[in-house]
């Protein structure tokens, strides 16, 4: 079983891998870089990168207002002195 976060790291690799091909491509073959052009399309890697990130904070950010009674709950009880 591989974590959210692995994905995450395969695809932005992935998606360097491609813009790296594409620009040693440019300058070689330029049927290659139009068929790779359009295979990636208009995102760059930082997009996919930021995408990704925002993907991966929505669990985080759906659950804590679940979770936050007992985040407090939590703190007030390490702050009693006894």
């Amino acid at each position: 079983m591989k974590t959210l976060q692995y994905y995450i790291v395969q695809l932005v690799h992935n998606a360097n891998a491609l813009e790296a091909l594409k620009t040693s491509s440019a300058a070689g073959n330029a049927e290659i870089y139009k068929l790779l052009q359009d295979a990636a399309g208009p995102t760059s890697s930082m997009t996919i990168e930021l995408a990704a990130i925002l993907v991966a904070s929505v669990p985080m950010v759906v659950m804590y207002p679940f979770a936050q009674k007992f985040f407090t709950q939590g703190l007030m009880v390490g702050s009693i002195k006894g």
